[in-house]
């Protein structure tokens, strides 16, 4: 006896494979309602691994601290606070004075 599922089922088939066999060979349709973008200024994304040139390391001495500066010690706060005295401090490219503060 002939399964009538089995017919159907060879039928759509049959129709759908044509049917997708069209539509793989149509170009995309263009929607109109959304604005095209423009590639023609975006530029290739290449990767670079190796260094332009090559790296010299340069050792820049830094200059001698300068001496002690002499600060007047303010009135202190409070029995239980503790002075620090200011001191020299490099940020990378000078000394700067960190004066001295008054610390609980």
């Amino acid at each position: 006896m002939i399964d009538r599922r089995k017919i159907i089922a060879a039928g759509l088939a049959g129709a759908f494979i044509p049917v997708c066999a069209v539509l793989a060979q149509q170009p995309p349709e263009e929607r109109k309602d959304v604005p095209a973008i423009d590639h023609s200024h975006d530029q290739p994304h290449a990767v670079d691994h190796a260094p332009p040139h090559p790296v010299e390391h340069v050792a820049e001495a830094r200059p001698h601290m300068p001496p002690p500066r002499h600060e007047v010690r303010p009135r202190s706060p409070g029995a239980s606070y503790h002075w620090r005295d200011g001191h020299w401090n490099w940020d990378g490219h000078q000394w700067a004075w960190m004066a001295g503060v008054w610390y609980h």
